[in-house]
């Protein structure tokens, strides 16, 4: 995308002057975003021996990524278990259907259990009683099988099974009823095992009474995250992905005296989106704000697509594994129009007492942190237990150059600001520059490397800068390009970060005598430019009329208008075939464009008599460029270049002795 847009991040926009005074001007200015701050809560010995023993039970996976004989979900598997192979072939792979099914709840209990405890005990509930209707239907001998029905949601509402049997038939398809017979015979007895874990698994849960989590989020409310240092609006958003969550976070909250929540999911986002606006968005005009709701309590549905930036405060009540999530939730108060001059994001995490203890917590969340990963999640987690990848290195790198570039950027624009007679001569020097400096004064950091992924400076293995030139090259239809040419070896195209990083010197610094390779390893470069390379890129150039010179598009404006009042078909035909020529680059080097707009000049007061106007246009000036009849007219957009390299310069070369 480089070519094509300039990327500018906060950090470029706040290190140049100009853009600063632009945004005091508007009285505009950027939040700073605080580190995510961790926020424990201690599991006692007991809680955290169950909680390593869940994680390891709910993905079947032990510390050191063994499997272990935890939950299959074979609720969710009772196609791969049927007999016939007709019935098989009706539902598809059904191995590979039925893992799907599996890893569904499977990435269901994880995420629950790493939201609350309330939430996994609702969900672990919800499984036990699947588990039991299923066992129940093979007791009746009538085991429904329906894709497209919540089975164990209609027996809850009381349906019984002739009134569920009645609606399968009428959804047809896949949805059919078995017996218990048409299922091999080892499932019955799986599903009996896996029954007796997870009601097992639940009666322990069932036993915690109390959780630390919330106990902890409660007393950080009026510590930490509601104190007027950190939170002077008082206004707080809190993310969580599971709605029962929220419902227990608000709950509590209101229990202990706070009022003005709002809960929002997917069920209410609609109807609460007004309210959402008046009481969170800074951007309403200030006079419509509204103080019904300081305190939001939300799901997923409002990561991303709308603004809360009254408030600059975030608590991630889930453990936060997704870095892309993170970042969407954080823009939704990390945003031009904020009062705040800091955002302040809380992370929660479990934690224990002794040695022990905390290893197997922080063994379960490294095996969370993996599920996740395999799952296709973002791998990260902002935590003690960060571990920096390689594409976050990447991402530090990507930042780190769009910094230095905007540096130099910006000091061109302050020196041509600042010394505008000393720029102009600059400007005014005339192709085939040379100078020759001592490649002993440009520090490693600023070498061309051979490989430079690499984010320390100091190891990345470099070019050698003596007997060796870089060369600024450009034409009438190419913005340029920067060859280092090497004392041996191919050249090499640099990008302007990695240029203007060698040809930056000191005012002091004095020239040097060329090296004896100079000229040729100019004219390399040269020879270069007009490779096929170049001109695969000049040729798959999308050209609009910005890169086209001034006679260029002064020449394709008249054609364009004398195209609209042409008398007949064939002259205006004629017209845009000449627009298109000029616009692919034909008579770039030929003068035909000039002529034209100085036709128009000097017979502009013929203009208002189209006829007599163009047949002297085609008999002074067109008529004599060749443009085929079958050439296809201009369609007013932008087109595609077909043309090569024309007109090729050297602008400037510096050769390293």
């Amino acid at each position: 995308m480089e070519p094509l847009v300039i990327r500018r991040t906060r950090r470029d926009i706040e290190s140049n002057p100009d853009y600063l005074a632009d945004l005091k001007g508007q009285n505009i200015k950027f939040p700073t975003v605080s580190d995510p701050i961790e926020l424990y809560y201690r599991l006692d010995d007991d809680l955290a021996d169950l909680f390593f023993e869940t994680v390891e039970l709910v993905t079947g996976f032990d510390a050191d990524d063994a499997p272990v004989d935890g939950l299959k979900y074979y609720r969710y598997r009772a196609i791969e278990h049927l007999v016939k192979e007709e019935d098989r072939k009706q539902y598809g792979n059904v191995e590979s259907i039925s893992e799907r099914l599996a890893g569904i709840m499977r990435i269901l209990l994880v995420k629950r259990l790493e939201s609350s405890f309330h939430a996994f005990r609702q969900s672990l509930t919800r499984l036990n009683k699947a588990i039991d209707n299923m066992l129940t239907m093979f007791v009746n001998d009538r085991v429904f099988v329906a894709p497209d029905l919540d089975v164990n949601k209609l027996l809850e509402e009381g349906y019984t099974y002739d009134e569920i049997e009645k609606r399968i038939d009428d959804k047809g398809g896949n949805n059919r009823e078995f017996k218990a017979a048409d299922f091999d015979a080892g499932f019955l007895d799986l599903l009996k095992t896996e029954k007796q874990k997870v009601a097992n698994l639940l009666n322990r849960w069932k036993q915690v009474t109390h959780d630390p989590k919330l106990e902890e989020f409660i007393d950080q409310l009026s510590s930490a995250i509601l104190s007027k240092k950190t939170n002077p609006s008082r206004k707080l958003v809190i993310f969580t992905e599971s709605t029962e969550t929220a419902a227990d976070v608000q709950r509590c909250m209101e229990g202990k005296g706070y009022s003005k929540i709002l809960s929002v999911s997917s069920a209410n986002r609609k109807e609460m989106e007004l309210a959402i606006r008046m009481n969170f968005d800074a951007n309403v005009e200030e006079e419509k704000w509204q103080h019904d709701y300081d305190i939001i309590i939300t799901t997923e549905v409002l990561a991303e697509g709308v603004n809360l930036h009254r408030a600059n405060v975030i608590v991630n009540y889930d453990v936060p594994w997704n870095s892309t999530r993170l970042m969407q939730r954080i823009g939704r108060v990390n945003r031009i129009g904020t009062r705040a001059d800091a955002v302040y994001v809380y992370n929660f995490y479990p934690s224990a007492h002794g040695d022990e203890e905390i290893r197997l917590v922080d063994t379960a969340l490294r095996k969370l942190q993996a599920f996740h990963t395999a799952f296709g999640e973002d791998n990260k987690i902002f935590s003690r237990l960060e571990e920096v990848g390689e594409g976050a290195l990447y991402g530090a790198k990507i930042q780190q150059e769009e910094s230095e570039t905007e540096k130099y950027l910006t000091f061109l624009r302050q020196f041509r600001q600042k010394h505008p007679k000393r720029f102009k001569e600059i400007a005014q020097i005339p192709n085939k520059a040379r100078c020759g400096r001592n490649e002993a004064v440009v520090p490693n950091a600023s070498r061309p490397a051979y490989d430079d992924t690499a984010l320390n400076p100091n190891s990345r293995a470099t070019y050698p800068l003596a007997t060796t030139s870089l060369t600024y090259l450009k034409s009438d239809n190419h913005p340029g390009t920067f060859c280092f040419v090497p004392d041996q070896g191919q050249p090499v195209e640099l990008t302007f970060l990695q240029a203007a990083k060698l040809f930056d010197a000191s005012e002091t610094e004095k020239p040097v005598a060329l090296h004896p390779e100079h000229h040729q390893q100019t004219l390399t470069g040269l020879d270069y430019f007009k490779t096929d390379k170049i001109q695969q890129d000049i040729q798959s150039q999308t050209i609009n009329r910005q890169q086209l010179s001034p006679v260029e598009n002064k020449a394709i404006t008249n054609l364009t208008f004398l195209a609209k009042h042409a008398p007949t078909e064939q002259k205006r035909n004629a017209l845009n075939r000449f627009v298109k020529a000029i616009k692919d680059g034909t008579f770039a080097s030929k003068g035909m464009p000039k002529e034209v707009v100085d036709f128009y000049e000097v017979h502009k007061k013929q203009v208002a008599d189209t006829v007599v106007f163009l047949d002297k246009l085609f008999v002074q000036v067109l008529d004599r460029y060749a443009i085929a009849v079958d050439t296809p007219a201009d369609s007013g957009g932008p087109t595609t270049c077909q043309r090569t390299i024309i007109n090729p310069k050297i602008v400037l070369t510096i050769s390293f002795t």
